[in-house]
């Protein structure tokens, strides 16, 4: 299975363990093998779909922000006067 940057995650696993800090007892191979571990699809599956919900709702947000923005900016058109024939509620 590639890692996120299309290397290995044996690879991706020893670059994480060589930024361990002094406070870690482990050897960095410990950290590597560790990080290693029995991986399932299902787990890896369902995470990548949290993942990619959270992008979704930033974006959704993003959208709703700017969405907010023109209509704030429209109303203030149109009580300056500058958009004629309609009415406020």
């Amino acid at each position: 299975m590639a890692g996120a940057h299309g290397g290995s995650l044996e690879h991706d696993a020893r670059e994480v363990a060589a930024l361990r800090g002094r406070r870690f007892r482990k050897s960095e191979e410990e950290i590597a093998r560790y990080q290693a571990g029995n991986w399932r699809e299902e787990p890896l599956f369902i995470l990548g779909l949290a993942l990619e919900l959270d992008d979704t709702q930033q974006q959704i947000a993003a959208y709703e922000q700017g969405l907010g923005d023109e209509i704030r900016a429209y109303e203030l058109q149109f009580r300056q006067g500058r958009i004629k024939g309609m009415q406020m509620r």
